[in-house]
This record gives C-alpha cells, structure tokens and sequence, in this order.
C-alpha cells in the first residue's frame, strides 16, 4: 500500500490526535463529505484509544498500525495490532460504563460495516464507511425530531444507546410491555399493529430513518403497539436517559416530540369523528355520499385507519363464511359417525363403543361400527392424513367406501382393495387414510382384521395380560394395485379388543413427554372391571387429564369390543 495510506501508532494517546489529523486530510481528498468524516473519525478514536489504554500486547510492543483506503461508494480504514484476540464485531457490551463499551456502541453505529479476523499473530479490524445517507450521524440528523440536534447530541445520544439488529418478522416492541427504551430506525421497515379482542389491525408502516417509541419512553408508560420488523432493520436502541440528554443539549427535540404527538392525535380526532359521523348517518337513514367517498379515499392522516377498518371488514367476512364450512362439514361427519348398535343386533355377545373428540371443528380421524350380518360385527378405525374440511370429506369418502365393499365382498382383503379402488380412482388431493379393519364373529370369537398402516390394536386378556396385534402394510389412497393380508386371532371370554389412533399415544404434556404407549396399556388394565364404554370414556379422560394444551394438537378416538366373561 503506497504510505500515504499506512501509519504506525505510537503508544501514547497523543498520537490519537495526529492520526486524526491525517485522516482527516485523507477523508477530504476522498470527498467523503462532512458526515462520514464525522463517523471516521469518532470510530477510530475509540478503536485507538482503547488499544493504547486497555489492550494487553502478547508480545515485547503492541505494534499498532492503521490504513486507509478510498473505496468507489466510501472508504475503508484498518486497524491492526500486536495484542490479545479480541472480535469488536462480536464482543458482548459490558453492562454499565465498563471498560470498552461507549467505543463498542458508537463503533458499531457510525460504521457501515465491521469485520475482524485474526491473521497469525495479529488483530485485523476492517471498518467501512459509505458516502451519503449510510452514514449514521446523517441518517439519525435526517429524523424530523433530531434535525436541529447538534452534534454533541447525537454523538450523546449515540454513545447512551445500544445498536441493534433485526430480521424480517422478529419484534422490537411488544403492546403492554414497559416503555424502557426508544428505537432510533437508522435503515429499514416496520410495521405498527395493534392487538385487540378480533386480532391484530395494521395501523402503519415506518421506513428509516426514523424514531420510534420515545413517548412512551420519556413518560414512562406501557407499549401502545406492537411494533415488527418488515426487512432487515439497523437501529439504535436508545434507553430513556439517552432521550433525556438529547433534549437537556438540544431542547428543540422535545419541542418537535411533542408537536409531532399533537399532530397525531388530531389525526386520531378526525378519523374518530369521520366514522361517528357515518354511523349517525346510517341510524338516522340519511347517509352522506360525500362520507362514503371520504371513508374511500381517505386522506393521509386517515388513511391507516380507513385501512385497518377495511382489514377488519374483510376478516369478519372471512371469518364468518370459514365457520359456515365448517360448519357444514362438521354436520356432515357427525351424519357419518356410527349410531350406538342396536343391543338386540349383538344379543349379549359382545360390547362395542366408540367415541371420537376432534381437534379442531372437524377432525380427521374415523371409526365405525356395524353389523355386516346376524354373526359377524364390523369395526373401522382410521386417521386421515391433514386436519380441516379436507381431511373432514376423505374421510367421508373412506367410511362410506369400506361400508359398501364389506357388504359386497367376502373377505376382508378383497373389500379393503375395493375401497382402496375408489379412494385412489378420486384422490387428486393425494390424501391416504391409515386404518385397521377388522371382522369378529360373534359365535366362534375369531377377529380378522386387516392393518393398513395403522397403531396396531391391543389385545387385552381376561388376566389382564396385553398383547400387540401386529402386520401392519401401506395406507388406503395411494397405491392401486396394492394388496393386503389379513390376520387372525382368538378373542376368549372376558378379553377386550381397543383400538385408537395416534391421537391417543402422541399426546403430550407441558415438557413435551409423549403419553405413549406404556401408559395407555397401564389404564388397560386397571379398568379391567368397566364396560366398553365406560372404558373408553377412562381412556380419553386419562389423556385430556395429561396434556396440559388448551386444545388438543390431533384428534382421539378410542373403541373397544369387549367380549363378556364365561361368568357373566
């Protein structure tokens, strides 16, 4: 590098003054402009002073050495030494006036951008500077209410507060939480929401540079708003004692905060008498077309509210038209559910119930049963993949498939393939449906079930022994020409057959244990004396009683067939 760019620094804080000397000379041949100049020279300083005053040199000297370098949209200084590792990009800031803090902080606001690396024995500090609007002291002097702040303000103002960043989405400020500190926008977006009983209404949207939060700061009052970042935002965050000196210097920015202030609410005023004026039209059947084009077109200090009043609108709308569907699905799986079996049908040869609780206003789970004729009970459980009205109507789709296979098909595998036929032929979704169905004849107590994909069955014994009934294949929906096996398997007297889906083991409590398996067989076989449903019914307790969710995360359904004891 030619050496009207390079200079050694001695260790002595006098030549902080020298250096700056010749940077400013360097800055100037650069047409950096006053404000850049500014921030140059505030962020070698501290990089400087901190190294001759603080840094430990691992070796005999510090060997401290800057340059500089004209770049096509700014310039570039580097820093480099003999001393410890230290990361300025990344080192944490000490909590209250530690050592090293004020550097860290205005070093990290005035620069465009910071990078460090250790190159063998020694610290490189790379610090880039922008010309124009990038520069921090003009972007925070470009603030309607610090215009008139003098330069010792906003190094003040710079030096109290802590830079930030935040990505597209993450949150500086939350609605009902302590006004501890402002925001100082410096480049980027965000938006104002405020939250109420019916959601969230849009009330702005604030593009840097730009201050945000210092009412509530300065009066010590709670968030009104909640305030997100809609790109990648560069800020300050500017604690209330920040605020205060910048007023104490310039007292013109108190001025401008409080006039700004009044201006809003009078925004606040008209906009709340627009709309009062419209609704005593609509009641006195006298409304003033000129009210309809003002609600329409509205004017700038009217328009966040014209908005937000036009998102709620719409949101009611939707809102309204969604539980009408559902509505009308959640009536139409209710009609699909199978009616208690008719005692007579089963003559006290078995104890059949099943009950289904939805995660949501419709569920994706099913279960049926159903007499396929004087001997045989047919039962069905399943879960459709998804949640909503769409799962709702495949699962429609699959009850009503298998109803009609069983009845026209001898054998449990020839039905599922027919049902599965259908499903495959209409499944432009590219839904699937796991589910066992199986067939227990009444008079010889042998259950035949096929397993497509489904939590294999438990097996409950009259001595309280359980026992997984496995062979499990693909789901219902997505394969053809695929082709099932059944199993078989004795049920004796006194022993219980439950089914359930994943709802049910899937559970989870408050530190996300899973209620499992192990417990479910536990709850087994305490309730060994209860019938089917009252079983059932202690089962779908025992899990509401586990999770400690507001709502459940996936549906349950349960059902048991219970064969009465030689006793009984």
């Amino acid at each position: 590098m030619d050496a009207q760019y390079k200079r050694s620094v001695a260790e002595d804080v006098r030549a902080i003054r020298q250096i700056a000397i010749w940077l400013e000379g360097l800055l100037i041949a650069a047409d950096m402009g006053d404000d850049a100049l500014h921030d140059v020279q505030v962020c070698v300083e501290e990089a400087l002073a901190n190294l001759i005053l603080h840094a430990r040199a691992e070796g005999a000297a510090k060997d401290i050495e800057i340059e500089f370098a004209p770049e096509a949209n700014g310039a570039c200084v580097v820093i480099s030494d003999a001393c410890v590792s230290f990361d300025v990009s990344a080192a944490p800031l000490p909590e209250g006036d530690g050592i090293g803090g004020h550097g860290l902080r205005l070093m990290r606001a005035f620069a465009s951008d910071i990078a460090y690396a250790r190159v063998g024995s020694r610290n490189v500090l790379r610090l880039t500077f922008r010309r124009g609007r990038d520069t921090a002291s003009e972007l925070i002097r470009a603030i309607p209410d610090l215009t008139q702040a003098n330069p010792e303000a906003i190094v003040a103002l710079t030096n109290l507060s802590a830079p930030v960043r935040f990505l597209p989405g993450e949150t500086l400020m939350v609605q009902g939480a302590p006004s501890e500190h402002a925001f100082v926008l410096l480049t980027g977006t965000v938006e104002v929401v405020n939250a109420n009983a019916h959601g969230e209404a849009p009330l702005a949207r604030i593009e840097a540079p730009a201050l945000i939060g210092e009412v509530g700061a300065l009066a010590g009052l709670s968030r009104t708003a909640t305030v997100r970042a809609v790109t990648s935002v560069r800020a300050l965050q500017a604690p209330r004692a920040a605020l205060l000196e910048t007023g104490r210097q310039t007292p013109d920015v108190l001025v401008s905060v409080i006039a700004r202030m009044g201006g809003q609410l009078l925004g606040i005023n008209n906009a709340l008498g627009l709309y009062a004026a419209g609704l005593a039209a609509l009641e006195r059947d006298d409304f003033d077309p000129a009210i309809l084009d003002d609600l329409n077109n509205p004017s700038a200090e009217l328009s966040n509210f014209a908005a937000a009043f036009r998102g709620l609108a719409r949101r009611v709308v939707l809102e309204r038209r969604t539980r009408g569907e559902m509505a009308n699905a959640g009536v139409i799986q209710a009609a699909m559910l199978p009616a208690p079996l008719d005692p007579t049908a089963l003559a006290g040869r078995c104890d059949a119930y099943g009950a289904m609780k939805a995660a949501r206003e419709v569920g994706g789970d099913l279960f049926d049963l159903f007499m396929i004729d004087e001997r045989r009970l047919g039962v069905v459980i399943g879960d459709v993949c998804g949640k909503g009205v769409p799962a709702a109507l495949f699962m429609c789709a699959t009850v009503t498939a298998l109803r009609l296979a069983a009845r026209q098909c001898s054998d449990l595998e020839e039905a599922v393939s027919v049902a599965n036929a259908a499903l495959c032929a209409q499944n432009a979704a590219s839904m699937f449906t796991t589910l066992v169905y199986g067939v227990l004849d009444l008079e010889t107590g042998t259950f035949e079930y096929v397993n497509c994909g489904h939590n294999s069955p438990l097996l409950r014994r009259a001595d309280g022994s359980i026992a997984e009934l496995d062979g499990r294949a693909p789901p219902l929906g997505f394969f053809p020409d695929q082709i099932w096996s059944r199993r078989a398997v004795a049920v004796a007297p006194g022993d219980c057959i439950f089914l359930f889906t994943d709802g049910v083991t899937e559970c989870v409590d408050a530190s996300g244990a899973e209620y499992g398996e192990d417990r479910l067989q536990a709850i087994l076989t305490r309730t060994r004396d209860l019938g089917a449903s009252a079983l059932v019914e202690a089962v779908m307790e025992d899990v509401t009683r586990f999770s400690t969710t507001p709502e459940p995360f996936d549906d349950v359904t349960c059902v048991a067939l219970l064969m009465p004891s030689a006793a009984g």
